[in-house]
């Protein structure tokens, strides 16, 4: 049924997005140009890592898993037109998208996420299914500046909560409209159904709810990010 209703949500576009998404994985590792200032950023065994270039310095979606942070600093630093970090978006709280939040916030720099997410980066969380603890990240890693429904950057970039749970209750996504392209973290997968985290407020008919929401934030040339 979830299957069905997916299907019927999305239409043509799940079409390009299998396009895509099948052609990222055939190119592997790199970087992937989506425009003169944006850029994914693929580091193997890695989650996709949105990068925006420009006279500031760098915009991050997400920061992959802590193991990976120098790897994905030295790719930051070797984008055309790259410079410092100076904001990173925490997709959801989970360890492989918050990885670079401890460099970063030593740093000073500014790790924006919705409130759920902070809420859960600032305790231990265990999994029942399958007993996996995840320890609280230190206070200087957790997000620094946390919103509710929608916010927008001095630059034009706007971000906005996902409410309907389809990963976690603290998803959001990142919208660039120049650009056109849409930064969803978990909440699309390109490689099978979003993970269902109930464990902190995800839920089965959130994957059909977020689907539905990103589709009246995205038109037939919007470029989607999983």
């Amino acid at each position: 049924a979830i299957g069905g209703a997916a299907g019927i949500v999305l239409g043509a576009p799940v079409q390009r997005l299998s396009a895509a998404v099948a052609q990222t994985a055939s190119e592997g590792a790199g970087i992937l140009q989506l425009s003169d200032d944006l850029f994914v950023i693929r580091i193997p065994g890695e989650a996709n890592v949105v990068a925006q270039t420009g006279a500031g310095g760098v915009l991050l979606v997400d920061g992959g898993s802590a193991a990976a942070s120098d790897a994905l600093m030295k790719a930051v630093a070797a984008l055309p037109g790259g410079g410092p970090v100076h904001t990173i978006f925490n997709t959801h709280w989970h360890p492989e998208q918050t990885g670079s939040n401890e460099l970063l916030g030593k740093a000073g720099k500014t790790i924006i996420a919705h409130e759920n997410t902070r809420l859960w980066l600032a305790t231990d969380v265990t999994w029942s299914w399958n007993g996996q603890r995840f320890k609280r990240l230190p206070k200087i890693a957790q997000p620094n500046k946390t919103f509710y429904t929608t916010g927008k950057l001095e630059s034009g970039v706007s971000y906005g909560h996902i409410p309907d749970a389809a990963h976690t209750d603290g998803d959001l996504y990142v919208y660039f409209a120049k650009q056109n392209v849409l930064a969803v973290g978990d909440a699309v997968s390109g490689q099978s159904w979003p993970v269902v985290d109930w464990a902190t407020g995800g839920w089965i008919g959130g994957i059909v709810g977020g689907l539905q929401r990103l589709q009246t934030l995205a038109n037939e040339d919007t470029r989607i990010v999983p």
